[in-house]
């Protein structure tokens, strides 16, 4: 008897200990908007232009590495100074960048994506109030925030983009 609840109990600890450990990856796509200006060093950042009001819609792959399928729940962005419009999917996002046009893409739900699958979501960004940074300076946007589920157990996770996004003002 007492066999049988130690074994029962080690498994529920490993899959707590699974679940709570989970972690997402970036896909094998994204897209870092229309009009960006690439800047290369450490890490590539795409430069938009600053300015309140200027929109841009990236996109950020998704991918569960397995073994367990999860429901992801939310996909946000953590700035103050940009707001997060719309959010769009695609469940079946390829291979590129390229197969995934943010026109075929639908509103996001909460959505399973399976083990070794992923899903590109789009997110329609502007930037809010005034400015307040001075010429040549300003802010960028480097990870998403996750919400998802493992075996129902919930999960947070920031996932860093593939390239960051920045937006600058200009220099003269």
């Amino acid at each position: 008897m007492w066999t049988g609840a130690i074994a029962l109990l080690g498994i529920a600890a490993s899959c707590l200990l699974v679940c709570l450990t989970y972690e997402l990856e970036h896909g094998d796509s994204w897209n870092v908007g229309e009009g960006a200006v690439f800047e290369e060093g450490a890490r590539n950042v795409a430069v938009h232009e600053l300015r309140p009001g200027n929109a841009v819609r990236i996109a950020v792959t998704v991918r569960n590495p397995g073994p367990l399928p999860i429901a992801l729940d939310e996909v946000a962005l953590s700035s103050p100074d940009v707001a997060v419009d719309a959010v769009t999917m695609l469940e079946h996002a390829g291979q590129s960048a390229e197969c995934c046009r943010p026109e075929d893409a639908t509103p996001f739900r909460p959505v399973t994506v399976g083990p070794n699958d992923q899903i590109m979501i789009w997110l329609a960004l502007r930037v809010t109030g005034v400015n307040p940074y001075p010429p040549c300076s300003g802010f960028a946007v480097e990870t998403a925030d996750l919400r998802y589920h493992v075996l129902r157990f919930p999960r947070t996770q920031s996932l860093p983009l593939r390239t960051g996004i920045a937006f600058r003002t200009p220099c003269s």
